[in-house]
């Protein structure tokens, strides 16, 4: 987990994995992670989250996707051509992990990680 700390406030941008199963049991595994760029604030957050209801949020990428069942079989981001890659996001937001998902997922690792550094710093002393 990345962490920005600064005035009182702890920002996460975790890495994650989707696993969708096929009722056949197959599966695909898509490794997410949020971009490197500087973070929004809580009230940007908010209105993102609003405004792109229905839509993927722009700091929200996969770096690669693999077949559960065949290790070593993935593919990087950087080697989809933008058709598939399109398409990937699109099943994602399919399944309801769009702005909303983005937003409450941001929400709880920044909770869990104050909550972390709370405990961590009432120890300390």
């Amino acid at each position: 987990t990345q962490s920005t700390w600064g005035n009182d406030a702890v920002h996460c941008k975790p890495k994650f994995t989707v696993k969708l199963i096929k009722p056949s049991g197959k599966s695909l595994l898509y490794h997410c992670s949020f971009s490197v760029d500087a973070l929004p604030t809580a009230e940007e957050e908010a209105a993102a989250v609003e405004e792109t209801a229905d839509s993927l949020a722009s700091n929200y990428v996969v770096e690669s996707m693999e077949v559960g069942a065949q290790p070593n079989y993935f593919v990087g981001a950087d080697l989809m051509d933008d058709k598939l890659y399109e398409n990937c996001m699109q099943l994602l937001l399919d399944r309801k992990l769009g702005a909303q998902f983005e937003y409450e997922l941001l929400q709880f690792c920044d909770n869990e990680e104050r909550s972390l550094y709370i405990h961590f710093m009432s120890h300390m002393k």
